[in-house]
């Protein structure tokens, strides 16, 4: 086997969050957002020959958003709920 090219990688990657909590009454209300973003490339001898017959690139993004929101009652002596739900992009 044998590499006749240099091999590169890159990776980039970000992310960030709020949440807000807040009481209303007896229910709790929570909001979660966030975001994250990552970005990579890659070059590198794929033919593992003496002579440079291919060399592969690949390059990749991804970006998601999510959110998240509950609704909790805790506050009853019989009974505690929570009632949510959750959305990823």
């Amino acid at each position: 086997m044998d590499i006749d090219s240099p091999s590169t990688n890159r990776r980039d990657n970000w992310d960030t969050s709020l949440e807000i909590n807040k009481d209303i009454g007896d229910y709790a209300l929570a909001s979660i957002t966030g975001y994250r973003l990552s970005e990579a490339a890659d070059l590198f001898d794929d033919d593992t020959q003496r002579q440079k017959l291919s060399d592969t690139f690949t390059n990749t993004k991804v970006d998601n958003f999510s959110q998240e929101l509950r609704l909790a009652l805790s506050e009853t002596k019989k009974y505690n709920w929570v009632l949510g739900g959750y959305y990823s992009d």
